[in-house]
């Protein structure tokens, strides 16, 4: 099923999930299935605003579960040492918005696999988001954000081959659009008929849901990171930094999430519900927790 088609059923968005991930799997073999068929889809699930209509829900749901699925494969070529291939990413980063992009010669045959996959995963986003009813109005802060998403993972480029860059301030502004949160709450605005708030107060929220996402990232993946060499995850770098233990940085990042969760309802917005939103971000740690070890 090679075009989406304009009811997005259920059922519509299981085959294409199961298509996009085989296609996804001819090419790139490692990574946990469980990343794609249970984090992904489960985790959008529960952090997509409840303003979303029914209508569009499976739609939404696709489009984001896509988006998850191109930023893996940009964030395992920065910050995994046995797959770190720059030129390959300088190529990748063009992808989203160069409409004229043609694979260099230069490339090798899995290097050609990878930007057909890439070009792929792009050509599935555009073809389904084109059909909620405000695409057009946030078309540029949408690409305002995924040209943050390109940078956060430009940011793991440049922990991994200069370990000791790695501060609490690039921390705190790049590393959290690697979660692409922000993104996702766009695409979700995306499908609403109306707005009701103005749009920076719930982008403040979004950026706040983003980082207790990444602090939650970070946590549960530090036992994968390390045994990949990858020098990335921030309570491991920020241990460095500071001179402290890995249990001692667990705890304040655990501490930060209480605190982003407060901020969170002190925000009045009626876009969407708020205890939701943030019943989500909880569910999904605890998310995050039930998979360690396996994503």
């Amino acid at each position: 099923m090679s075009e989406p088609p304009k009811q997005f059923s259920a059922q519509t968005f299981e085959q294409m999930l199961r298509e996009t991930l085989a296609e996804y799997r001819q090419v790139i073999p490692y990574r946990s299935d469980l990343l794609f068929t249970e984090f992904l889809p489960r985790g959008y699930t529960m952090t997509t605003l409840s303003c979303v209509p029914d209508e569009h829900f499976h739609r939404v749901l696709f489009i984001k579960s896509v988006l998850g699925m191109f930023i893996t494969l940009l964030d395992d070529f920065a910050d995994n040492p046995e797959l770190r291939n720059k030129e390959l990413l300088n190529k990748l980063y063009r992808v989203p918005f160069d409409d004229e992009f043609i694979k260099p010669e230069s490339c090798t045959e899995t290097e050609r696999k990878i930007c057909d996959l890439a070009l792929s995963l792009r050509s599935k986003m555009r073809s389904s988001i084109r059909f909620l009813p405000n695409f057009l109005s946030y078309y540029d802060v949408f690409k305002f954000d995924f040209e943050q998403v390109m940078r956060a993972n430009q940011y793991s480029e440049l922990m991994t081959d200069y370990p000791h860059i790695i501060n609490p301030a690039e921390c705190v502004q790049f590393g959290p659009y690697n979660m692409g949160m922000v993104l996702a709450g766009m695409i979700d605005l995306m499908s609403c008929p109306n707005r009701s708030n103005p749009l920076g107060i719930l982008r403040q929220a979004f950026i706040i849901g983003q980082r207790h996402a990444r602090l939650s990232n970070v946590i549960t993946t530090m036992g994968r990171e390390r045994s990949e060499r990858d020098c990335t995850n921030e309570i491991i770098g920020l241990s460095r930094y500071y001179g402290s233990s890995i249990e001692q940085q667990c705890e304040l990042a655990q501490g930060e999430m209480s605190q982003l969760i407060r901020e969170l309802e002190q925000i009045n917005t009626t876009q969407f519900d708020m205890r939701l939103y943030v019943r989500g971000l909880q569910d999904l740690h605890s998310l995050h927790s039930s998979l360690i070890g396996t994503i």
